[in-house]
């Protein structure tokens, strides 16, 4: 060991104790150099923890998941577009509503003491898997994660293909991105979206109470 005092390694150990320092055992030594200086040492135990791989399936749900947040997200913002530029997006004037079974977001606006209230249809689940599915990324994704799996432009075009991958993946969705805690939850939902211009508002949007309510039906 090194002295401090001198920087020679002329140094011997006069005591050791064993100590204990939140859960972790620890080893104080009591050291003397030849030039006359003590001093002491503290031993702290180091421990390497093996990185967790990820398996294939949970890979595979983390890219399905976040695309079809991102997706489904994207859809809705373009289609409010087409309201009138009177309307201001807040989370206290809109709302979701069904009619003849299927979603519509409704929005109000106050003008001259009357409200005003216009609607916008909720595109299904199935129509932004749909666009999900036609995508190059998708399938160079899968193929990527599940090498076994035939090239990305076989299953592009096979329509019996497609038909399987938009039900096995319509189906995790309402398992478990609806259901499962572990993804549906405010900070995976903000995770979906790596875009720096976009990170304060989707922190904002989705950290309002409201909006995650709504957001429970529109997922």
């Amino acid at each position: 060991m090194i002295c401090p005092n001198c920087t020679k390694l002329d140094t011997s150990i006069i005591s050791s104790k064993i100590i204990k320092k939140s859960g972790k055992p620890s080893i104080i030594r009591k050291r003397h150099c030849l030039c006359g200086y003590e001093f002491e040492t503290v031993e702290i135990e180091k421990r390497n923890f093996k990185k967790r791989k990820i398996d294939k399936r949970t890979q595979w749900a983390n890219y399905r998941f976040k695309t079809y947040v991102d997706t489904r997200l994207h859809q809705i913002v373009h289609d409010m577009n087409k309201l009138s530029s009177e309307f201001k997006l807040t989370s206290t004037n809109f709302a979701i509503v069904k009619e003849k079974g299927k979603l519509k977001l409704v929005f109000k606006l106050i003008k001259k003491n009357k409200i005003i209230r216009e609607k916008v249809p909720l595109r299904p689940r199935t129509n932004t898997i749909d666009q999900i599915l036609l995508w190059d990324e998708y399938w160079h994704t899968r193929h990527k994660i599940y090498k076994n799996l035939p090239p990305p432009s076989t299953d592009k075009n096979n329509i019996n293909e497609i038909k399987i991958e938009k039900r096995e993946y319509e189906k995790s969705i309402v398992n478990h991105l609806c259901k499962n805690p572990k993804y549906n939850n405010k900070n995976f939902m903000i995770s979906c979206f790596n875009y720096s211009y976009l990170s304060k508002w989707v922190d904002k949007v989705f950290n309002n109470e409201v909006f995650w309510r709504h957001w429970q039906k529109i997922l």
